[in-house]
């Protein structure tokens, strides 16, 4: 596109001294593609600040988890923490004033450290029926099946140290139950796999698997103090039809 301005210059007649004027066309170019990049980058800049300001705008407070907290653990204070964060549709989270209703209550799941704190991750009371506790064995890879056990199977807990051995007296006692004439006894049958994990090797000093076990009341004390003397293994057992 051009557009036509005009520029006086003086000329002469030819043999004569008069002396005119004459208008001498003049273009200048017009860039079509300079102006439309212009206004994009003017619409993407207010587009750019629009969002930021508004994702600003609706941070909000709510509780995260700062520790580690076993299932069936009840939370407390140093257990949370706040951030603020922008929350899309959809995700449930606690707010931060809501603190003090989530303290005293227990963990449905382990919750992890660096992540928001669900109300389908909290529970008024245990989850553990009456008559049951939840121990906690350390395994390492003798100890345990080739794949490990998962959540919500069932196992037989079984003593591996010899009966009548000062390891297994000091750990187990005289009346832990074991079959008659075997020198290996089954401290717990058929409890159920709560939770299992493999930590990394420099929170435990080795690869182990660290696994909770739901046991009947009168045998807790029995499989954790076996489990500290390294004498406990696992079967994973089909539940009877």
């Amino acid at each position: 596109m051009t557009s036509v301005a005009s520029t006086l210059r003086p000329s002469s007649r030819s043999g004569g001294n008069e002396r005119s004027s004459r208008l001498i066309p003049a273009t200048r170019t017009w860039r079509p593609a300079l102006g439309v990049f212009s206004v994009i980058l003017v619409v993407a800049s207010v587009a750019v600040f629009t969002a930021v300001y508004e994702r600003a705008g609706h941070l909000v407070s709510v509780l995260s988890v700062v520790r580690v907290v076993q299932q069936g653990h009840v939370i407390g204070t140093s257990d949370l923490g706040i951030t603020r964060v922008a929350i899309s549709g959809g995700v449930a989270t606690f707010q931060a004033s809501s603190a003090g209703q989530v303290v005293g209550r227990i963990a449905a799941e382990t919750l992890q450290p660096g992540t928001l704190l669900s109300p389908l991750q909290v529970v008024q009371t245990s989850t553990v029926p009456p008559g049951y506790a939840v121990v906690g064995v350390a395994l390492s890879a003798s100890q345990l099946p080739a794949d490990g056990v998962v959540v919500g199977q069932e196992v037989d807990v079984v003593l591996t140290g010899q009966r009548g051995s000062p390891d297994t007296q000091s750990s187990v006692g005289a009346g832990a139950p074991a079959p008659a004439g075997s020198t290996q006894g089954m401290l717990a049958q058929g409890v159920e796999v709560i939770e299992s994990a493999i930590p990394p090797a420099s929170a435990t000093g080795s690869n182990v698997a660290l696994v909770s076990l739901e046991v009947p009341l009168e045998m807790a004390a029995t499989v954790a103090t076996a489990s500290a003397a390294g004498q406990v293994a696992l079967i994973v057992v089909t539940p009877a039809s």
